[in-house]
């Protein structure tokens, strides 16, 4: 597949997956965020991940609403998990892996059975950081 049929198909999943109604009730501009930068990104970077809005009950997030970007379960262990939301009125970025980086500011445990989190990031331990910039993690040119 082409990377303009990946832009499209990447497109058409976060629209089908409820991301842009996600940023809507976050109040975050879903076009400056997620598609800005796709023309100059290759975009199948993240070919195969989980999109998703969830609910979360954490005390200080706006609409009690986070969304994820989740590998799939093959490429768990290499590419990091994403996610946005408006925690005590500051837009955040988190981005996490299994295995600590450099840059890693915490970490955190999802247990088993955690409804509040996709359910492949569940059992495990990650290492999270958190990027100014809000656009996903893969479309910086250094990846």
């Amino acid at each position: 597949m082409d990377n303009s049929s990946f832009k499209k198909k990447y497109k058409d999943i976060l629209l089908e997956s409820g991301i842009e109604q996600a940023c809507l009730k976050l109040d975050i501009d879903f076009g400056t965020i997620f598609l800005s930068d796709i023309d100059g990104t290759d975009i199948s970077k993240y070919d195969g991940y989980l999109w998703e809005a969830k609910s979360n009950s954490l005390k200080g997030l706006k609409e009690g609403l986070v969304i994820h970007a989740v590998p799939p379960l093959l490429k768990i262990e290499t590419l990091p998990w994403e996610e946005w939301f408006v925690y005590n009125n500051k837009t955040c970025h988190a981005i996490l892996f299994t295995q600590k980086k450099e840059n890693s500011e915490g970490e955190v445990t999802i247990k088993d059975g955690d409804k509040e989190h996709p359910e492949t990031v569940s059992g495990r331990k990650w290492y999270s950081s958190f990027d100014e910039s809000l656009n996903p993690f893969l479309f910086k040119k250094s990846h």
